[in-house]
């Protein structure tokens, strides 16, 4: 998990962040891609607010925002892309998870722009 966060140094979280284990993943091929998780008690405007700032302030230009059933956010810089999505949180799945509203599912994927997401 360290390895994995080591790699997202340009990519801010927020500090009441809480790792989702099932979510890490990073590919070793040439696509450098990580997928990393969080539970984090916010509202899903207040995180795409922190976002909206944060990334800009890392050299990150954001590129779409969606907001459906999910939030979508996709950012870009220079040969990498990162994807921010807020999804509520599975309480069957997460079951340590606290059941307040405001808690949401962050998982960000980052790779260099060839790769395939």
């Amino acid at each position: 998990m360290r390895q994995q966060e080591a790699r997202l140094t340009d990519i801010p979280i927020p500090l009441n962040a809480k790792p989702l284990p099932k979510y890490f993943w990073m590919d070793e091929q040439e696509s450098a891609g990580v997928m990393l998780g969080y539970c984090v008690t916010a509202s899903p405007q207040e995180i795409v607010s922190f976002y909206s700032q944060e990334m800009e302030r890392f050299g990150w230009d954001q590129i779409v925002y969606c907001n459906a059933h999910e939030h979508l956010l996709i950012f870009e810089k220079p040969g990498r892309v990162c994807s921010i999505s807020l999804r509520p949180v599975d309480l069957l799945v997460n079951r340590s998870i606290n059941s307040q509203n405001n808690t949401i599912s962050l998982i960000i994927f980052t790779g260099n722009k060839h790769s395939s997401i």
